[in-house]
């Protein structure tokens, strides 16, 4: 494949990857007055970001290649989920921490909490956690191993195509702060967060203790079928 035509299969591709969540998560920390240079900060999560996942595919197509498509990721994970009864232990530990963080969470809803000042530390946490989770994104292994045979300037501009389109939310927000235009759109989400803040509030800890839940029913199915 040519270059022109593997760009133009990189296009549809980032639009398959299309994740608008690190978009969301810079603009609540952005509209948070808190946070200490929430600028420097969000542009700093948005560079991370995008340009950790172009990196990241960079070195997957160099060391890796097109042999990523026959890695069986969901096979990998079934084993995992699925295998001894240490993965017993482990879901019934991520089933407590849930239900702790469910307790925890819905009896501090309605609070107010002391605002305290923030660093972007946490942000960046989450800017690489996103970039090691692409890993298992399709399109962005279906890139990988197209960019395997291109030249390194190609898979340069591929794969940072990818990681743009692919996080334009995030991208525009970026832009919207470099130039100082964002200060209408935090308010905005401030004014939006603050009203969905109480049912949020009620939803994430009864999300998590279904989750908590899921496991524990889980666990007690394998124990019956294996007894």
């Amino acid at each position: 494949m040519d270059a022109f035509h593997y760009l133009l299969t990189v296009l549809p591709l980032s639009l398959g990857g299309f994740d608008p969540a690190p978009a969301l998560i810079a603009a609540v920390f952005l509209a948070n007055p808190a946070v200490r240079k929430p600028r420097a900060s969000v542009l700093t999560f948005g560079a991370v970001l995008i340009g950790g996942t172009a990196v990241w595919g960079l070195v997957l197509s160099k060391v890796v290649g097109e042999r990523i498509r026959d890695i069986p990721w969901h096979e990998i994970v079934h084993v995992l989920l699925h295998s001894g009864l240490w993965t017993v232990a482990l879901k019934l530990a991520i089933a407590a921490s849930l239900l702790v963080y469910a307790v925890i969470s819905y009896r501090k809803r309605g609070r107010e909490k002391e605002e305290k000042s923030r660093t972007a530390a946490g942000l960046m946490v989450v800017a690489l956690g996103f970039v090691a989770l692409v890993t298992s994104d399709v399109p962005f292994v279906a890139t990988v191993a197209l960019s395997s045979h291109q030249p390194f300037a190609v898979q340069v501009v591929g794969l940072s195509l990818w990681a743009i389109i692919s996080q334009v939310p995030l991208f525009a927000l970026c832009v919207a702060v470099a130039l100082g235009q964002h200060g209408a759109f935090a308010r905005w989400l401030e004014k939006v967060w603050t009203r969905v803040r109480p049912v949020v509030g009620v939803l994430i800890p009864a999300a998590c203790a279904l989750a908590a839940l899921g496991l524990i029913v889980d666990v007690v199915v394998h124990l019956v079928l294996i007894t």
